[in-house]
């Protein structure tokens, strides 16, 4: 887990590819809602709130829930779909450098995990087509006139393959 400041911060540089490709997703937070900053404002007095926060999972937990989401079943369409969706960014146009076998994992894994939260036994390209905005974007490297020229962004490549890969119709269980 960790925090990144935009590359535009002074003393922010970009990680390398092969450091961003050991972060299972990236997400964009933004920034806080203004009642949200309100209550923030409002709750940091003489003592920090973090002072009070006590543990909401054991070990135990933990290691249950990554067991339960290892459980769920990872059928051979939707390994195939993966695997199509990795080739698809290795022979996109617009980039240099696609999904990495580790990113293939990390798909999978996440598919696994969003499949597990949604009550599911079995992993569906539903629930890989949710995770992979969060999951593959951050691992593609884009050509520079892909990006210069068309303003395409990995986000908007991943998009676009997410449209673009045919989805398996075999019954999913």
């Amino acid at each position: 887990l960790a925090t990144q400041n935009p590359v535009e911060t002074a003393g922010t540089y970009p990680l390398p590819e092969a450091q961003l490709d050991r972060f299972i997703v990236r997400l964009h937070l933004g920034y806080s809602s203004r009642k949200s900053e309100l209550e923030m404002l409002a709750a940091i007095g003489e003592t920090h709130p973090i002072d009070s926060l006590g543990a909401v999972l054991t070990a135990g937990d933990l290691a249950a829930a990554s067991s339960e989401a290892l459980s769920v079943k990872l059928g051979e369409a939707s390994a195939e779909y993966i695997c199509e969706l990795g080739d698809a960014t290795r022979r996109s146009e617009k980039v240099r450098l696609g999904l990495s076998p580790r990113g293939l994992l990390a798909l999978k894994k996440m598919s696994q995990s969003y499949a597990a939260l949604s009550g599911s036994t079995f992993v569906t390209p539903d629930h890989i087509k949710a995770v992979a905005p969060y999951v593959i974007p951050h691992r593609l490297i884009c050509k520079e006139y892909a990006v210069s020229r068309t303003g395409s962004t990995a986000e908007e490549v991943v998009k676009q393959l997410l449209d673009d890969v045919p989805v398996p119709t075999e019954k999913f269980e």
